[in-house]
């Protein structure tokens, strides 16, 4: 299963947003304003480095590391601030769930695409909880501007619409 790829059951999408609810309240962040994923890492006593090298996203996003016992997140500075947010969250999410983290070795590490898929999943949700995109689609509230608002692409906010089922009302809605 890849990243973005719906459908999930109904269940599956409660331990989604359920988690990250709970990532949401260990930030302070309400039930439906902005979440700052940069806030949410500080809660976890996480450091932040970014690759000292230019490298292209499609190669490279993120991981997370531990170094001396705590976790450290590389993330590339080549990414939008967008793709840098949901790329954070997803890093946490792995942190979150206890995901395996080993001391860097120089190689990093992979997870399987069900890990990945959850840790992201769950990242997007805390970014856009259900809530949020259920009344913007439903109040008809621009997606540039909900997108611009919460710190996210407009490729997340249409992949979160299509995750909740949402899809074809917010298809007529802007065909109309």
């Amino acid at each position: 299963m890849a990243k973005t790829d719906p459908p999930f059951t109904h269940d599956y999408l409660e331990h989604l947003q359920r988690n990250a609810d709970t990532l949401r309240a260990r930030a302070g962040a309400g039930p439906d304003g902005p979440l700052d994923a940069f806030a949410l890492a500080a809660v976890f006593g996480a450091r932040i480095e970014y690759l000292p090298v230019e490298v292209d996203p499609s190669d490279f996003s993120g991981m997370v590391i531990t170094r001396g016992g705590r976790p450290v997140i590389v993330l590339n500075r080549s990414m939008s601030p967008e793709r840098r947010n949901i790329t954070l969250l997803e890093e946490l999410c792995h942190l979150h769930y206890g995901h395996p983290v080993e001391e860097w070795d120089g190689q990093g590490r992979q997870h399987t695409n069900a890990v990945e898929s959850e840790a992201y999943q769950t990242g997007a949700a805390a970014l856009l909880p259900a809530v949020v995109v259920a009344k913007a689609v439903y109040k008809n509230r621009g997606a540039a501007d909900v997108a611009r608002e919460y710190g996210v692409s407009m490729e997340l906010f249409e992949m979160r619409v299509k995750v909740l089922g949402l899809w074809r009302h917010y298809q007529g809605r802007n065909a109309a």
